[in-house]
């Protein structure tokens, strides 16, 4: 861990903060939210973190708080279903269909095992795709535009245009409520 600097205790402790593009809560020097799982350093790194003699190190997962946060703010039980199965998969489903790629969007109403099938699937063979339906989900909650998706995500979408197509394809179909829920928000936001 070069570069950081234990504190009196001889420890190396987190800086926890709001940084990342969408507000949530992260850390860094050294980061101890996201750590590898996978990959081939994965293990060593994570044997790296010790708790204190009788303290325990806790792993939680938040994943797709924010798209669960923006279902349950717009109170649309379909987006917090989406959510819970994957939004970014689900996402990119309907992406798929429309390139040609697949034969039908994931249904919320399929039965648990075949959309888990279908949502691995996806993440394995369109990773890609996967990784921007994920930035167009988060980003478009916190109302991100698609130059804000590209400007922060360069290395994942090619242009404007194609953020667009996938945040379009997002509010017509997973994401009816979050426009209606933000509008509303903005307006309450004005009038008080």
């Amino acid at each position: 861990m070069e570069g950081y600097v234990p504190d009196e205790s001889g420890r190396i402790c987190t800086k926890f903060t709001f940084k990342p593009s969408t507000g949530r809560f992260a850390s860094e020097g050294p980061n101890v939210q996201n750590q590898p799982k996978r990959g081939r350093f994965a293990k060593k790194y994570r044997s790296m973190f010790m708790a204190s003699p009788g303290h325990y190190l806790l792993e939680i997962d938040f994943s797709s708080i924010e798209a669960l946060i923006g279902g349950y703010l717009a109170k649309d039980a379909d987006l917090i279903k989406a959510a819970k199965n994957s939004i970014h998969a689900i996402l990119a489903s309907y992406a798929l269909v429309d390139m040609g790629e697949w034969r039908e969007p994931i249904s919320l109403s399929w039965p648990q095992p075949q959309i888990a099938e279908a949502v691995a699937l996806i993440k394995n063979k369109w990773a890609k795709l996967y990784a921007q339906c994920k930035a167009v989900s988060y980003l478009s909650i916190y109302g991100g535009t698609p130059q804000r998706m590209l400007y922060e995500n360069p290395d994942v979408f090619r242009s404007i245009a194609e953020a667009k197509r996938l945040q379009e394809t997002l509010f017509n179909t997973l994401g009816r409520s979050i426009r209606t829920w933000q509008e509303a928000t903005l307006k309450l936001a004005a009038e008080q």
